[in-house]
């Protein structure tokens, strides 16, 4: 295998945290670990897509497409709010001592 970029190791790191943190969720009893684990999957989630994205967005602007890069510099935008976001909010079920409230399954 030729050698990976930071950005596609970050990629590959979050599709793998992912898959875990689903297997993870789909045995959990409901309750504060369940919570926590689903937002943490949650936030590997937006990591993978972003460094998807991000990828895309620097060949498009290195390969001259306009459209591409304003395509995939949207997609990236959303993404990396989506992952600013999804912290926040597993930060918060880290922080509170009964982890109810909005799940990131619903």
């Amino acid at each position: 295998m030729p050698g990976l970029s930071p950005l596609e190791i970050a990629g590959i790191a979050a599709v793998a945290a992912l898959v875990a943190g689903w297997l993870a969720v789909s045995f959990l009893p409901p309750g504060p670990a369940r919570v926590r684990t689903a937002w943490l999957s949650t936030t590997a989630l937006y990591v993978a897509l972003a460094s998807l994205f991000m990828g895309l967005f620097l060949r498009a602007r290195e390969g001259g497409s306009l459209a591409g890069t304003l395509a995939f510099g949207f997609l990236m935008g959303v993404f990396l709010a989506g992952v600013v976001l999804a912290a926040i909010r597993t930060a918060g079920s880290f922080r509170s001592r009964r982890a109810g409230g909005a799940h990131a399954t619903h």
